[in-house]
């Protein structure tokens, strides 16, 4: 009984010097067994190697030569193996499968016709410019339409050869706008000559080779039958102009009445540069038509 007793105190000595939470010490058996060495599972080197023997080494590839297939022409229709978009949504979309428009190819061949820009460093190869000839005179005779025209158009006799023939009156027709009656009026040559020569001497410094508001917007005459004003105009044939009466519409300042197509036909007959506006036609034709009247006449 006293050998139980103290046998119970020792076990209740050792558990109270046992720390807290601590595994019990590993026994006899597991020792032995950590200590005995374990087989492996793995065959020896040399058993591995006779069970597996090695590989020969792979062909090299062979380069097989580069074949290319025909492309077929856009006009061909497309295979029949194609699936249809319906079956399988993988494939292109229907307007990727049909074969180019024929506008699209007219389109196509027209960006590879048309040149190209020219750049700078390129050379300045322009095609030479066509010159623009200039419209000849008609040199051919015509019967005089008065008697102070010559036998050709848009000419004039000299001063000298009407006083000469004694030619000191100009007529010409004209019309009402309003009663629509014709009448004939007469001009004294050398009286209205010489009043065209002062006026041009008083404005020239202010014409700048331009005719003046008189000239290109002649202020018309009144009518002595219908009694209205400003509604008589001269007479000027259409679609002839070798019959207008130019030296008429010179010395009533009826040059302005005329239309451009007019005036340029007076400036080609007498070899003046027929390019310009109304009033430098104008202007032109007045001091042209002065100088076939008298050739000592100058501008400046």
């Amino acid at each position: 009984m006293e050998n139980d007793e103290s046998g119970d105190q020792c076990i209740s000595q050792w558990l109270s010097l046992r720390p807290p939470f601590q595994s019990p010490p590993p026994s006899p058996q597991t020792l032995l067994s950590l200590r005995l060495p374990t087989q492996s599972l793995t065959p020896p080197l040399s058993l591995h190697l006779s069970l597996h023997p090695p590989r020969p080494h792979p062909p090299p590839p062979q380069h097989r030569p580069l074949e290319f297939s025909p492309l077929p022409s856009t006009a061909a229709d497309p295979p029949s193996s194609l699936l249809l978009p319906s079956q399988s949504p993988d494939l292109l979309p229907p307007d990727r499968l049909q074969p180019p428009s024929t506008q699209q190819t007219q389109n196509e061949a027209d960006e590879e016709i048309r040149p190209t820009k020219r750049t700078q460093n390129e050379p300045n190869e322009e095609l030479p410019r066509p010159k623009r000839t200039r419209k000849q005179a008609d040199t051919s005779r015509i019967e005089p339409p008065y008697p102070w025209s010559t036998e050709q158009g848009a000419i004039i006799h000299k001063l000298e050869y009407l006083q000469a023939n004694n030619i000191r009156t100009i007529k010409g027709e004209v019309k009402c706008k309003r009663c629509k009656r014709k009448d004939e009026i007469e001009y004294d040559l050398m009286s209205k000559f010489e009043e065209m020569i002062k006026f041009i001497e008083r404005e020239k410094c202010n014409m700048h080779d331009r005719a003046p508001n008189c000239w290109t917007n002649p202020t018309l005459l009144n009518c002595k039958f219908c009694n209205k004003e400003k509604c008589v105009e001269p007479i000027i044939p259409a679609g002839n102009d070798n019959k207008i009466n130019w030296l008429f519409l010179l010395l009533g300042n009826f040059l302005g009445r005329l239309k451009l197509t007019q005036l340029k036909h007076f400036c080609t007959q007498t070899k003046i540069h027929r390019t310009g506006a109304k009033d430098r036609l104008v202007y032109f034709t007045y001091f042209g038509l002065c100088k076939q009247l008298q050739p000592t006449f100058d501008q400046n």
